[in-house]
């Protein structure tokens, strides 16, 4: 028996070994877009105003753009994956918030942050590091809430370095401060690339300077050496498409939610609407494929949306917009298949520029409301 599972592992590894080196090799998060569709983040000359994690060099250059163009209020657009990817992206294209962007009122510039799969846990502690550490005014919140990163839960060391790095935690007057903290003080090494982690435990002996000198010599003289990481993102694809394969897991399975992931988003949420009235809010429902069966308990997905505008209702500053039904399905795009079958998958998340184009124009519409204090 054991000697049959040892053979069925090889044989796994192998086939997942020759699939890493026989296709061009792509970050995990690339994969989950899909194969036509890419990352747009838009600049403003040489400064970023629109970013998908806290890096260091990233984020000052985020801030020093934002103070040379005068530290104008800001109008920060959340999100994930569908703010920054465009299916079938064209020449000229962009997303959303560079539409937006180009309709600029003349005291306030928008700015975004989306991060893949991103929690409302991640959107709160993104959204107060701006806030309290990068000095930034906000003045009008752009918030998404996606159904399914409601399975999401905790801080993702991968996307936030610059916050673990600089120690950063969230203020003990919020909902989520014990979980979201507690996370933020379990990771370990922060902000390390992998070299670094792999060498923490032998700092200042023989061994480390040996490791560390085979390891510039492997980069330089071995490609694959120098994409190991990259490999490693592979590998953990491979796994994930195995379990789905196993399971029959494709990308119209419904994905029940996890209570108590769904109610510490809700905690993140309640703390966000917080900063109202001082900062304008929207909350909006995003788009969602449903010209196919999409992957939601949909009766649950309904309750859920009537008890999201039920808590933005009648609060002073916040406003609720219901856009899921904005995209039409031709739209919409395709995606890696879940499992190790070779059939590209329907996609939920991203659709192509045209998608973009109606979202600025629904979002701008949602946005009047303010101005003309219309709840």
């Amino acid at each position: 028996m054991r000697f049959g599972i040892g053979i069925l592992l090889v044989v796994l590894l192998s086939y997942g070994g020759l699939q890493f080196l026989g296709r061009e090799m792509r970050a995990a998060e690339d994969f989950a877009l899909g194969i036509e569709t890419s990352s747009y983040f838009a600049r403003d000359s040489n400064y970023p105003i629109h970013l998908n994690r806290f890096r260091q060099l990233e984020m000052d250059s985020f801030l020093s753009g934002w103070r040379r163009r005068g530290s104008k209020p800001v109008q920060l657009f959340l999100g994930n994956s569908q703010t920054h990817a465009i299916n079938q992206l064209k020449p000229g294209q962009c997303n959303y918030v560079e539409l937006i962007r180009k309709r600029d009122e003349p005291d306030m510039e928008s700015m975004a942050l989306s991060i893949p799969n991103a929690s409302l846990q991640e959107m709160l502690v993104a959204t107060q590091w701006l806030l309290v550490e990068g000095g930034v005014k906000i003045e009008r919140l752009i918030l998404p809430v996606f159904y399914d990163d409601l399975r999401e839960s905790g801080i993702r060391d991968s996307y936030f370095p610059l916050l673990i790095n600089s120690k950063f935690r969230l203020g003990e007057n919020m909902r989520s401060s014990v979980a979201v903290n507690n996370y933020l003080n379990a990771l370990q090494t922060p902000g390390e690339d992998q070299t670094e982690k792999d060498l923490a435990g032998v700092r200042k002996t023989t061994q480390e300077k040996s490791e560390r000198w085979l390891n510039e010599q492997l980069s330089e003289n071995w490609a694959l050496w120098a994409k190991r990481e990259t490999m490693r993102g592979r590998l953990f694809i491979f796994l994930y498409q195995l379990r789905n394969t196993v399971f029959g897991i494709d990308a119209q399975t419904v994905r029940k939610i996890i209570p108590e992931r769904k109610a510490a988003n809700m905690d993140a949420l309640e703390d966000l609407l917080g900063l109202a009235p001082q900062v304008q809010i929207l909350v909006y429902i995003p788009p969602l494929r449903t010209d196919v069966q999409p992957p939601y308990d949909m009766s649950a997905y309904e309750l859920f949306k009537q008890e999201l505008k039920t808590k933005c209702a009648g609060r002073e500053g916040i406003r609720f917009a219901d856009l899921q039904d904005l995209v039409p399905g031709v739209y919409w795009g395709v995606k890696d298949p879940t499992g190790l079958q070779n059939k590209p998958e329907y996609d939920f998340m991203h659709f192509r520029f045209e998608g973009h184009q109606l979202l600025d124009s629904a979002l701008r519409s949602s946005l009047n409301r303010f101005k003309d204090n219309d709840l």
